[in-house]
């Protein structure tokens, strides 16, 4: 299957993971913001795509499929992680996002 199926249960695990994440630093970064509400900003931008690319690892070590359809799932999960992330963040990326190549994740250096 391409794409994204969200209703599907699989994910839960590593969504209650990610959320677990926030919540732990939440509201410190909250208050860390306030001192400097635009760089407060990106830096809670830069953090939160940095926990979800982690957990998105952490999936990808975890899921265990054929070696064709490992290597398949992995770099459509990075592309639809980095196109989002893109996005909603344009600002973490640099100004020029559309012709930035995006770093390849070690999970997927490893399987290649």
């Amino acid at each position: 299957m391409d794409g994204v199926e969200f209703k599907d249960d699989r994910t839960r695990k590593w969504l209650d993971t990610m959320e677990r994440r926030i919540d732990a630093i939440f509201f410190p970064r909250l208050f860390e913001a306030l001192e400097d509400v635009e760089g407060g900003r990106l830096e809670w931008q830069r953090e939160l795509l940095q926990i979800g690319r982690g957990v998105l690892d952490e999936a990808v070590a975890a899921t265990s499929l054929p070696s064709a359809r490992r290597l398949r799932a992995i770099s459509a999960a990075l592309n639809i992680f980095d196109g989002a992330a893109r996005r909603w963040a344009p600002e973490v990326f640099g100004k020029d996002v559309q012709n930035e190549r995006a770093e390849p994740s070690t999970i997927a250096e490893r399987a290649g």
